[in-house]
């Protein structure tokens, strides 16, 4: 019988966080795998010219997937002033800058309409 202590869950919790770590590494390669299965698939699709083709596993499709970034920031900003296009701005504050100015004791509140918390929460490094 296993006495539970600090020492067996610590041991516990380290075996299990590596045996995620080593899952997360085999579905990393199962992910690679399928990537280059898409590539090959969305390759013989625009070869042949189709939209999508059936086949005895299932039916392969064509989508568009999307990113929009920002690439320069003033630029950006510049032109949201000068369209007052607001819409195109996210309501966010920056964490980094909010803890900045709460300073590393947090003795100074966060800025109006800013919620601050915090959780302490146990974390384990490996001996």
């Amino acid at each position: 019988m296993t006495i539970v202590n600090p020492d067996v869950v610590t041991a516990a919790y380290v075996a299990s966080r590596e045996e995620i770590r080593g899952l997360e590494a085999q579905i990393d390669k199962i992910k690679e795998v399928q990537k280059k299965r898409e590539d090959w698939l969305l390759n013989q699709m625009q070869t042949q010219g189709l939209q999508n083709m059936k086949t005895l596993h299932g039916t392969v499709y064509t989508s568009l997937k999307e990113s929009v970034t920002v690439s320069d920031g003033e630029a950006f900003m510049n032109w949201v002033r000068e369209t007052e296009s607001w819409e195109f701005l996210n309501k966010a504050a920056n964490k980094t800058a909010v803890l900045e100015l709460m300073t590393e004791k947090r003795e100074v509140p966060p800025p109006p309409g800013v919620n601050y918390s915090a959780v302490r929460v146990a974390q384990i490094r490996k001996g």
